[in-house]
C-alpha cells in the first residue's frame, strides 16, 4: 500500500498463513477514516479487495484472519495507512501527527495504541479519566519524529471511560477507551 495516492479506488492486499493449523479461510478487513474509529468493511476469501475512497482523507486498514475451523486471530496487527489527495499539498504536520484507536476496547488489563509525530519536539501523552483528571503522564518531554507503539497496564484503573491525549505544540489528538473489569 503506498503512503499516498490521488486515485479514488485503492487495492488492499494482505497475506495470511496458518502454519501447522487447519489453513486460512478468510480475512475480515477493518477501516478507519481520518483517525476515526475502526469498523469492519468486508470479509474476503481472497488476498485482496478494492475499496472506494474519498479524496482529501486518510484511511487506515488492518485485517484479522480466520482459519478453517473458525478461530479468529486475536492480536490486532499494526494498521497501514494511505492518504488520498487531490493534488493540493496539505500541511504535512497534520498528516503525520496521529493517535490510533486504543485496543482492545473495552479493556480489562493491558491496552495498546500507536502514535506518530511529524517532527522532533516536546510532547505530552497522558491518560485522562471521564472527569478530565489526569490519571497518568505517560510521556512529558522530548521525542524524535516517528511512529511509537505503547502499551499500558490499566488493571488497577476503576471501571469507566478514559482518554489517551497526545499533544505537540498546537496539535492535539484524543482517543476514548473503556475499562470494564
Amino acid at each position: 500500500l503506498p503512503s499516498k495516492t490521488n486515485d479514488s479506488i485503492v487495492t488492499i492486499k494482505w497475506s495470511s498463513i496458518d502454519a501447522g493449523g487447519s489453513g486460512y479461510e478468510s480475512a475480515e478487513l477493518y477501516m478507519a477514516k481520518d483517525d476515526g474509529e475502526y469498523s469492519a468493511i468486508c470479509t474476503q476469501n481472497s488476498d485482496s479487495v478494492q475499496i472506494s475512497v474519498e479524496l482529501n482523507h486518510t484511511y487506515s486498514f488492518f485485517a484479522l484472519a480466520k482459519d478453517n475451523v473458525g478461530n479468529l486471530e486475536m492480536n490486532r496487527p499494526i494498521p497501514v495507512s494511505i492518504r488520498v489527495t487531490s493534488g493540493v499539498k496539505p500541511n504535512a504536520d497534520q498528516i503525520d501527527f496521529w493517535l490510533r484507536d486504543v485496543y482492545p476496547n473495552p479493556a480489562i488489563g493491558l491496552v495498546y495504541f500507536d502514535y506518530s509525530l511529524s517532527r522532533n519536539g516536546l510532547i505530552s501523552l497522558t491518560i485522562i479519566d471521564g472527569l478530565g483528571k489526569t490519571i497518568s503522564a505517560l510521556v512529558n518531554g522530548y521525542q524524535h519524529e516517528g511512529i511509537y507503539h505503547k502499551n499500558i497496564d490499566c488493571s488497577t484503573y476503576s471501571n469507566g471511560t478514559y482518554y489517551v491525549r497526545l499533544e505537540q505544540g498546537n496539535l492535539v489528538r484524543t482517543r476514548k477507551f473503556v475499562i470494564n473489569h
